[in-house]
């Protein structure tokens, strides 16, 4: 009789542990769905934060890049280049799948 309740309570002890593990295991996606929603409207509301400059150079640096002329227009075809060389890789590393 011992035995028989023994192994009735070890058999509810395992049942309620892997229920609770398969509530966990279902409810994972939306626990992160509602955390990632209320991130987003958070992140939303809130004002925004300053921007830390990320590219200060000191004014004599500046100085010797503002004589060259046309630096404007040097930088932006440099970028637009830099830009059609990505595409073209990223072109090419799709034709090869």
């Amino acid at each position: 009789m011992w035995q028989i309740a023994s192994d009735f309570i070890t058999f509810l002890g395992w049942f309620w542990q892997n229920l609770a593990e398969l509530f966990n295991l279902i409810f994972t996606p939306v626990k992160y769905i509602f955390t990632f929603i209320k991130a987003l409207f958070v992140s939303a509301i809130a004002p925004p934060s300053q921007i830390e400059q990320m590219w200060s150079f000191p004014p004599e640096i500046l100085a010797v890049f503002n004589q060259v002329p046309y630096w404007q227009v040097f930088v932006q075809v440099l970028g637009i280049c830099l830009m059609i060389y990505f595409l073209f890789y990223l072109l090419k590393q799709a034709m090869k799948v």
